[in-house]
């Protein structure tokens, strides 16, 4: 027995000392990669030192500073410092991005990745795809092959959208190549390349500032049909623009087009084409348009320079009949807190030259900002403000000469008495129309919303100013008053409804000398109603929607619409009926 257990023994020992070396164990600690030290965790780990590889089989974590990869199997060739790994999914953290996926290969010399059959959010984005490139140093960074989108959160989703590939340019854009729309199993559009712009704000985080292409489109008995379509192209990298398209009724229609030529990193050529058709509200219809051809080149961060042809014309009414054509010169310097921006023009058809001038300065609480119009050498149109914040006021002095309303002084200083109340007071001489007197204005501003309960709160507001007219009898009196009543109430567990009810008031004591101290008088009463059915399993709502306003100074209806909307989790569309214009309405749109 003694000599059986010796030979079982000699034997392990023989196959552990004399065969590839392989290694059993929990974890491993390694250091590679410069100064990251390695932490690999599995339930077993095998080393072969000839290959100069570590084999990593079952519930895998491997992980440093930068980077962290969950998956059922890993090899790590830490030779080549190249990483293989399987699974389902693999967890992927790496450079501050999050990816998952089936197959993996990554280089960390040259910082590259390569997952398959993955996904990953780009800003608000969440991508599906064959295959994902994720390439640190190079731009696009991300490149997502045969990608998928949805906003749609159902097993089977209504609609989705396809591409060839998906491009990221951080900070910048997400360009997507041979884009197609389907709903269901059926493709309603295609399109060749489709750009979604990415922006940052002051607090450094992305700002998204257009989807994917999704018109929004409806029908109302009244006006008539009613779409707006954003479309940002690209045709190569030296070649790309936007067209926007908005028909809101009968009367109103916008359409602008920009075309870009991007020569070299810091100059294009851009051309500009814009068409407008609107009804103001003396029911008086304008139409204007204009081209603008240029050229741009931002010389450093600090200077930039437009150089342009622009061709204006408006047509109606004619009446007003106005057109300009001029040659350009924008230059614009810019520091931390300062910025200067001067344009020298010609205009061909009245035969002026034509100077301005501005100037902006922000540093914290300190504003600055001035503008001067020069025609002929003669000074057109003037602009000084300055406005000073210090704890809880706020300082203002403005000097406007030239414009519909000037101000020859005025200043005027705001106090944050309390979170809900803010007093002022404002003194200066005021011109319009070549009258003109010095006038002294207090104003106060109170809001406030009132939680009574969980499911029952109360909006209230009141704003009055006075104005009193100096060497004048004159004094006006202006009162804004606002109250709502909200009531949001879970009635059954896929019931709930939605009331607001409230009043408003405008109301005038006195006889006002200027155009901007008059106000329109109202009284008006609003009620909407909503009703909500709700069904978890199908992520859907029916909504019942009844929206009036009562105008008590009129005894009439200003409105009174009834709607039944029906709401998926990735789309909605709604038909409605107002009463007072006996018209009916329909829209349709998808949540993105």
């Amino acid at each position: 027995m003694e000599r059986s257990t010796y030979i079982i023994l000699s034997v392990v020992l023989f196959i552990i000392i004399f065969t590839t070396p392989l290694l059993a164990q929990e974890d491993v600690l390694i250091e590679e990669m410069g100064e990251n030290v390695i932490n690999i965790k599995a339930d077993n780990i095998f080393i072969n030192n000839k290959k100069e590889e570590i084999n990593a089989v079952g519930n895998v974590n491997f992980s440093n500073q930068e980077l962290n990869i969950k998956a059922n199997r890993l090899v790590f060739d830490y030779s080549n410092k190249l990483i293989t790994a399987y699974g389902n999914p693999i967890n992927l953290i790496y450079k501050g991005r999050e990816l998952q996926g089936n197959r993996l290969k990554l280089d960390y010399d040259k910082e590259t990745v390569y997952l398959y059959e993955a996904n990953v959010e780009i800003d608000k984005f969440s991508f599906k795809g064959s295959k994902i490139n994720y390439l640190q140093r190079e731009d696009p960074n991300l490149i997502v092959e045969d990608a998928y989108y949805t906003t749609c959160e159902v097993e089977e989703p209504h609609y989705h959208y396809t591409a060839k590939s998906i491009e990221y340019y951080p900070d910048d854009k997400i360009v997507g190549r041979k884009i197609g729309l389907w709903w269901g199993q059926n493709k309603l559009i295609n399109l060749p390349k489709y750009v979604v712009n990415i922006e940052t704000n002051e607090n450094g985080e992305p700002e998204i500032s257009n989807s994917f292409p999704v018109p929004s489109i409806g029908y109302n008995g009244e006006q008539g049909f009613f779409i707006e379509f954003l479309y940002p192209y690209e045709l190569s990298e030296e070649h790309y623009g936007t067209a926007h398209y908005i028909k809101e009724d009968n009367n109103n229609m916008k359409f602008d087009f920009i075309h870009n030529y991007q020569i070299s990193q810091n100059k294009r050529l851009y051309f500009n084409y814009n068409e407008r058709k609107f009804t103001d509200d003396d029911d008086i219809v304008n139409e204007d348009h204009y081209k603008k051809l240029g050229f741009n080149h931002t010389v450093n961060d600090n200077i930039d320079y437009h150089f342009y042809l622009k061709d204006y014309k408006k047509t109606a009414p004619k009446s007003e009949i106005d057109h300009e054509t001029v040659v350009n010169l924008d230059l614009t310097y810019t520091n931390d807190h300062y910025s200067i921006n001067t344009i020298l023009g010609h205009d061909f058809i009245d035969k002026r030259r034509h100077e301005t001038i501005s100037t902006n300065y922000n540093n914290n609480d300190l504003k600055i900002t001035t503008h001067n119009e020069f025609r002929n050498e003669k000074l057109n149109k003037q602009k000084y403000v300055i406005s000073q914040g210090y704890n809880k006021y706020n300082f203002q002095l403005k000097y406007l000469k030239g414009y519909d309303t000037e101000y020859l002084p005025y200043g005027s200083v705001n106090y944050k008495a309390h979170s809900d109340l803010n007093l002022s007071i404002g003194y200066g001489k005021i011109r319009e129309d070549n009258f003109s007197r010095h006038k002294i204005d207090y104003g106060l501003n109170y809001g406030t919303n009132i939680l009574i309960s969980r499911m029952f709160n109360i909006d209230f507001n009141q704003n009055i100013e006075h104005t009193k007219y100096m060497v004048s009898d004159n004094k006006v009196t202006n009162y804004s008053s606002g109250l709502n009543l909200n009531m949001n109430k879970k009635l059954f567990d896929s019931f709930s409804l939605k009331q607001t009810f409230g009043y408003s008031t405008n109301y005038q004591d006195g006889t006002p000398l200027f155009e901007i101290d008059e106000l329109s008088a109202k009284k008006m009463i609003i009620s909407n109603t909503e009703l909500d059915f709700y069904y978890p399993e199908e992520k859907e709502h029916w909504k019942i929607g009844l929206d009036l306003k009562y105008s008590l100074l009129d005894e009439e209806f200003d409105k009174q619409v009834i709607a039944v909307t029906h709401e998926y989790d990735c789309y909605s569309y709604q038909i409605n009926y107002d009463y007072k214009n006996k018209a009916i309405g329909f829209e349709f749109s998808f949540i993105n």
